[in-house]
């Protein structure tokens, strides 16, 4: 037996080795770019301007801001200047102008830190519907707003103020909690 012939087996079993090791190597799949920080935003927009359409194609929501951040560890998303316009079929229009805004749950579920302005135009015979505080939270789904802060109120010939409140803006009621001042001025001749 010639030494070639014993060393047959051994060379196949390098080269079967080899071809391992290559489609290991082919198969490896990129490296990851590292995670990212806690607190660290994943996306980033600028000059945002967008639109939320339903189901059968009719806007919802629109977005106007300056700039927007999405941080994966609590699915957020914070707006800096936002102007956001909730428009649904057969329901008046909401619109919402802050400095910050938190929009939780896919924007279902908005937080106002700081002072902003919601208003709800008028429907039938309801006047608009201007709310001024801080610290409020609105649903988009149900279009609900409240907050536990100051907050001052304006719905035709009607004014309020007062610490907390609960809105409807479907139904265009609106409930002062505490300490509340109502004025009301009749409209001239």
């Amino acid at each position: 037996m010639r030494w070639s012939s014993k060393f047959l087996p051994f060379a196949l079993l390098i080269v079967l080795g080899m071809l391992v090791w290559l489609l290991n190597e082919a198969a490896r799949l990129p490296d990851l770019p590292p995670h990212l920080r806690s607190g660290e935003p994943d996306l980033v927009l600028e000059d945002i301007d967008a639109m939320r359409f339903s189901e059968t194609g009719q806007p919802l929501l629109k977005v106007e801001a300056e700039r927007s951040r999405h941080y994966p560890n609590d699915n957020s998303t914070w707006f800096d200047n936002p102007h956001l316009t909730y428009t649904e079929a057969d329901q008046p229009t909401m619109r919402a102008v802050t400095t910050l805004a938190q929009g939780l749950q896919n924007t279902k579920r908005v937080w106002f830190p700081r002072e902003v302005t919601v208003t709800r135009d008028p429907v039938g015979d309801q006047s608009e519907l201007v709310v001024h505080g801080k610290e409020v939270w609105m649903t988009t789904d149900t279009r609900r707003a409240w907050s536990d802060a100051p907050v001052t109120a304006t719905m035709g010939p009607y004014r309020g103020s007062g610490v907390g409140f609960e809105a409807d803006m479907n139904a265009g009621t609106l409930l002062l909690k505490s300490k509340v001042s109502t004025t009301y001025v009749p409209p001239r001749p």
